[in-house]
């Protein structure tokens, strides 16, 4: 069975979620991305802080123990905060993508 975050706005592909938390927008991959792509191993080619990101541009590319896969930005906006805990624990992408495995924050 799937898990669903009913708070958030799904992306088309289905590899993406936006919610909204105060101003902001934390995006994130959902749990049927990761289900598919498997156990997450790393993330790579964030964008930094500050930069100004748009629609279907490269998230990150996701590596797991199946493959390697790209993820494109559901959403553009600013980016204001990085998950850095995702570094040294990309498996919080499959343990809990919808809350402390979120990807990035963006100004809305």
């Amino acid at each position: 069975m799937r898990i669903v975050d009913y708070e958030a706005f799904y992306h088309s592909d289905l590899d993406t979620w936006v919610k909204k938390q105060d101003k902001h927008l934390v995006i994130g991959i959902t749990d049927w991305a990761q289900s598919v792509i498997g156990n997450i191993t790393a993330l790579h080619d964030l964008p930094e802080n500050g930069k100004e990101l748009i629609q279907n541009m490269l998230l990150c590319e996701i590596e797991s123990d199946k493959t390697t896969s790209e993820i494109l930005l559901p959403i553009g906006g600013k980016v204001i905060a990085i998950n850095d805990a995702l570094d040294h624990f990309p498996n919080l992408l499959n343990e809990d993508c919808y809350d402390r495995g979120w990807v990035l924050k963006i100004s809305s």
